[in-house]
């Protein structure tokens, strides 16, 4: 029986997990105003995570990144939120969900957005394209969140 070739970019762990690079390097930094949303199609089933790189501007942060995984319809089927710590560095941010059985080459959004964060917090997400634009970032203030495809991150599947 012929094995089929290993996909590129993903990465075995000795814990059971299979993480898929996704996005080129990051080359800008989105700061969150408003909720940063995101297609993502996982390569595998047995989709259970996300890894969100972020930066925290060297500042403390009291605050949760709540995020949401949802059917293109806007229908939501996982959510939950993470902590983070202020690091000098960005840093990777653990996004866990239950799994996702048939995940394999449907698109899904993610929804980012931060609980509850004093106005002084400074956090943001790197991505792949630098997309600063003041029409972008109005338009996520007044509410409305384009969907993107440029987010710099890591897909963790279960073996």
């Amino acid at each position: 029986m012929k094995s089929s070739p290993p996909v590129s970019g993903l990465t075995a762990s000795s814990n059971g997990k299979v993480v898929e690079n996704i996005g080129g390097p990051p080359v800008g930094y989105e700061p969150f105003i408003g909720a940063l949303r995101y297609v993502l199609t996982p390569r595998l089933p047995r989709w259970k995570g996300v890894k969100v790189f972020i930066c925290t501007s060297l500042q403390a942060v009291d605050c949760h990144l709540a995020f949401r995984i949802c059917l293109e319809n806007g229908l939501v089927i996982r959510e939950g939120a993470a902590s983070f710590a202020p690091k000098p560095e960005a840093n990777w941010i653990r996004l866990e969900f239950p799994e996702l059985s048939n995940a394999e080459g449907q698109s899904f959004i993610l929804e980012l957005r931060l609980q509850e964060p004093a106005w002084t917090t400074k956090v943001g997400l790197f991505e792949t394209q630098h997309a600063r634009s003041r029409v972008r970032r109005g338009a996520r203030v007044l509410g409305v969140s384009p969907v993107n495809r440029n987010l710099f991150a890591q897909l963790v599947y279960t073996r």
